[in-house]
Order: structure tokens, then C-alpha cells, then sequence
């Protein structure tokens, strides 16, 4: 499989730290193509194959081709493959994590087709340290393309799970939330640690300990035993005196969204427990 000349379009932070990792550990890389040329051949200095100035230069010359654009870029750039005279590929992959690999069939080619999504962020500068490395790769689509995604994937470190295509919405979403809304979890908190009046050099780190410190719980105890605060404590005055603060910082439904879900998943454990002892 590593024999197979590989290449890539789209030379962001997946393209690019696929090209180089992937070949680190064996795998030919053709070369790399993006519509943005300048950004194609920085990514590329790290690959010693380089770039392509097209992308149907790609295509004659890649067994595999890996499409690494925003979600939005693939149906268009699975149309662009279509439309050119040869495309020597078999297998044609993209790294979504919310679109079905099925999209690629827009090419109107008769390749095999696959999705395989890293389930977690890839930082700015991703080639000195593989990022992917005891990360779960996400993979569906067709059979005779599924070996090669589960190499890839042990080839980066990762762990390869076949994923249901018809779920992957709800897959992504679930990424987004425990990736991406982090974030604006964190950015209210340090806002509110800021207005509490702390030295602006202390936010940062008071945030990240409270943070690490309930990832550390959630790790060791799960969800349930792992969680602390004013909801699991049923201490509603505290409860009442952060919304009238969160009213003050625009910030009152995000706390009660919040607190809506905290009491649905104790409910849910304790529904679960009533059941659990009812079948004893």
C-alpha cells in the first residue's frame, strides 16, 4: 500500500501534516495542490516530492488521492476530478468528518471511495510532532478502500473505528461540542475572571487548572462521579445568584443551557439506577 503514490489537495493543517507524517513513516507522497500555489509549496518543502501547480497534474500522477479542503470545497473539487480526461487514482479519499464519502461519487468516476476523519484538532504548526498520534480515525465508505484507511491510520499512530455514515452528523456535532464550544466555555470564564477583577497574567493559568482539573475528573470517574458544582450538589441559591450574574454579562442562557443539560444527564443516571436496581 505505501508503494501507491498518494496526493493531496488542499495543503492546510490536515493536508499538510498528512503529507509529512505520512511519509515519515513510508508512504509515497506524489505531491501536494492547492488553489492557493504559494501555500501548496510551503506545505511541500516538507514533502521532498513538492507540489503541483494543477490539479490535473495530480491526478495523472497519484494512485490515491486524498482531498483535505473545507467541507464546502470537496463537492466542487470531486466535480473539478470529473471533469478532466484522466485520473489514474483507484481510491479516492476525503477527510471530513461530516460528509459521507458517497459525495465523492460526483466525480462520475468508478473508484473506490472513503472518508477517514482525525477525531481531534490539528494544531498550527503540525510537522515536528505528529499530531496524530493516539488520536481515533473515523472511517466509512467502500469495502476495497477500508484496508488502506486502516493502514493509513495505524501508519499515524492512531486508532482506526468504522463509523455509520448516516450518523456522522451527530458525530461532528458531538466533535464540535467537546472541541470547539470548550472554547467559548472558556472564553466566558476568563471575561468573567477578568471582571472579577484578577491580574490579567493569572487568568490564563487559573482557567487552564480549573480546566485540567475537571478533564482530570471526567478521565478518571466518567461524567457522573467525575462532575462538582452547585447542579450536582442541588444547591439552587448558588444557581440563582449566577444567573442574575450571567444576566449581567449577556451571558444567562449559555449558563442555563448549561444547567439544562447537567440536570438531564444526572436525571438520566439516576432513571438508569432505578432501573438497574428494578431488574435485581
Amino acid at each position: 500500500m505505501r508503494r501507491l503514490g498518494m496526493g493531496i489537495i488542499g495543503a492546510g493543517r490536515v493536508g499538510k501534516a498528512l503529507a509529512v507524517h505520512l511519509a515519515r513513516a513510508g508512504w509515497r507522497i506524489s505531491g501536494l495542490f492547492d488553489i492557493d500555489i504559494e501555500k501548496a509549496e510551503l506545505a511541500a518543502k516538507a514533502v521532498p516530492t513538492g507540489f503541483f501547480t494543477g490539479i490535473n497534474e495530480l491526478a495523472r500522477r497519484s494512485d490515491i488521492i486524498f482531498i483535505t479542503v473545507y467541507d464546502g470545497e470537496i463537492a466542487r473539487v470531486a466535480e473539478q476530478l470529473g471533469e478532466l480526461n484522466y485520473v489514474r487514482a483507484r481510491f479516492l479519499f476525503h477527510a471530513s468528518g461530516i460528509l459521507p464519502a458517497k459525495i465523492l461519487h460526483l466525480a462520475g468516476l468508478d473508484r473506490a471511495v472513503y472518508s477517514l476523519h482525525p477525531f481531534g484538532g490539528i494544531p498550527l504548526n503540525p510537522l515536528e510532532k505528529n499530531p496524530f498520534k493516539g488520536l481515533y480515525f473515523s472511517g466509512e465508505g467502500d469495502e476495497p478502500a477500508k484496508p488502506i484507511a486502516e493502514r493509513m491510520t495505524s501508519d499515524l499512530g492512531g486508532e482506526f473505528i468504522a463509523i455509520n455514515s448516516r450518523e456522522k452528523v451527530s458525530y461532528h456535532l458531538a466533535a464540535s461540542f467537546i472541541a470547539n464550544h470548550l472554547f467559548a466555555l472558556l472564553s466566558s470564564g476568563e471575561s468573567l475572571l477578568r471582571i472579577s477583577g484578577l491580574p490579567e497574567d493569572r487568568i490564563q493559568p487559573m482557567a487552564l487548572k480549573m480546566a485540567t482539573s475537571a478533564l482530570d475528573n471526567y478521565r478518571k470517574y466518567g461524567l457522573i462521579e467525575g462532575l462538582t458544582g452547585p447542579v450536582v450538589r442541588g444547591d439552587e441559591l448558588t444557581i440563582a445568584e449566577h444567573i442574575i450574574a450571567a444576566e449581567k454579562t449577556g451571558r444567562r442562557k449559555l449558563y442555563e443551557a448549561g444547567v439544562v443539560e447537567l440536570r438531564r444527564m444526572l436525571l438520566s443516571e439516576s432513571v438508569k439506577k432505578q432501573i438497574d436496581k428494578g431488574d435485581e
